[in-house]
C-alpha cells in the first residue's frame, strides 16, 4: 500500500538523533520519577512518588461536581491569561484560609502563586538575595 510507513512510527525515527537524545536524558527528578515507577511495578501501590506531584489517588467526588458546574456554564474568564502573580480572587481565598489555618492576618497582597516549587524558589531567592550577594 503505498505512503504505509515501513516501520512503526516512534520518536527514535522521526526526531532526529540529537532531539532524541534530549529527550531520552533524564533530569534529577525524572530519574527519581522513572524509579518510582519501577518500584511501584515492584512493590505495587505502596510506594508514593512525590517526585513530579502525580496524583495517586482520584480527585474526590466534589472536586467532579464543581468540574463539572464550571464546564456546564463556564465564566467568562476562564481561558485567559492570569496575572503572574495569581488571580486576585484566588490568592484571596487561600490567604483567608491560610490566616484560619495558622491564626495568622495574612492578606491576598502577601500571596504569590507560582505553577510549581522551581518557580516558588525562584520568587524566594529574588526576594532574600540582592544582585550583589555573594552565593557560595
Amino acid at each position: 500500500m503505498s505512503g504505509t510507513p515501513t516501520k512503526p512510527i516512534s520518536a527514535a525515527n522521526v526526531l532526529n538523533s540529537t532531539s532524541y537524545a534530549a529527550a531520552k536524558s533524564s533530569s534529577l527528578i525524572r530519574a527519581l520519577f522513572e524509579e518510582g515507577a519501577t518500584m511501584r511495578a515492584v512493590h505495587g501501590n505502596e510506594v508514593l512518588d512525590f517526585s513530579l506531584g502525580n496524583p495517586t489517588l482520584p480527585p474526590p467526588k466534589e472536586f467532579v461536581e464543581i468540574l463539572a458546574q464550571i464546564a456546564e456554564k463556564p465564566p467568562p474568564d476562564l481561558h485567559s491569561y492570569m496575572m503572574n502573580i495569581g488571580r486576585p480572587n484566588t490568592r484571596a481565598a487561600l490567604a483567608k484560609e491560610f490566616s484560619k489555618w495558622h491564626d495568622i492576618d495574612l492578606r491576598a497582597e502577601n500571596l504569590i502563586i507560582t505553577c510549581g516549587a522551581a518557580a516558588a524558589i525562584n520568587v524566594l531567592f529574588n526576594c532574600i538575595i540582592t544582585t550583589t550577594a555573594l552565593i557560595k
